[in-house]
């Protein structure tokens, strides 16, 4: 079998499942293999003591759980509903998991907890506070994660996830019930989804690209996809400010 490190094999299997729930966490990833590394592993074994399915050689472990602190190093008290997450690599081998906490009227927001190379939870903290039903959101090319807010006056928020800058409100990518979004890293364009029987599928192009390469978001076009039903053809319509 081919070796694959530790980070590549969590990042393969979230990217697989698309999210994945263990011991109260869930988490969706920005791991984008070209080929699978998970073909030749084996097949699942029963259940182990955390009701987890996993292939002969791997174990499950919980790292958190709402109401109680993740990290000796730290005061902060893992979030409840956690919901959507990512996972973003660290230089010094390690990686960080920002996780969003699904809480009503104003109890929502994103909790981060940070791994060392050797996969130990070393620090955990707030990245985001303040907000309602952080449901799912997406991880940028540039190493931020966008928090989603599932109300009908819900944002999109851009955190940090080393928790060193304050997080920003993003009004252009709409005010909506919102659920995940995603970025072409060849276009810069956004897609986003709504969480409602009748919700839209949106996509976001941005005015002004920064010579390094990020897009701005704080003004473009916020646009609605229609399909016809017969050539099955895709519209995209400017939405009102």
């Amino acid at each position: 079998m081919q070796k694959i490190s530790r980070r590549t094999v969590i990042g393969t299997i979230l990217y697989a499942t698309g999210a994945t729930a263990i011991g109260g966490l869930s988490a969706c990833s920005i791991a984008k293999p070209k080929t699978s590394l998970l073909e030749n592993i084996g097949g699942l074994l029963p259940p182990d003591q955390n009701g987890v399915r996993l292939p002969e050689g791997f174990t499950s472990r919980i790292v958190a759980r709402s109401g109680q602190r993740a990290a000796s190093a730290s005061d902060y008290i893992w979030h409840g509903a956690p919901d959507g997450a990512a996972i973003f690599e660290t230089p010094s081998g390690g990686w960080i998991y920002t996780s969003n906490s699904e809480l009503r009227a104003g109890k929502g927001g994103v909790g981060a907890l940070v791994f060392n190379a050797s996969g130990d939870v070393i620090d955990s903290y707030s990245i985001l506070e303040g907000t309602a039903k952080n449901c799912a959101g997406g991880a940028t090319p540039w190493g931020t994660w966008l928090s989603c807010e599932e109300t009908s006056e819900g944002l999109v928020w851009e955190c940090d996830p080393w928790g060193k800058n304050p997080a920003i409100k993003r009004p252009a990518l709409g005010i909506f019930k919102h659920e995940a979004v995603a970025v072409n890293p060849e276009t810069n364009i956004l897609y986003l989804t709504e969480d409602r029987g009748a919700g839209l599928f949106y996509r976001f192009i941005p005015n002004t690209i920064s010579s390094s390469g990020q897009p701005d978001l704080t003004s473009g076009r916020l646009q609605a996809a229609s399909v016809d039903p017969e050539t099955h053809a895709v519209t995209w319509s400017d939405v009102p400010d």
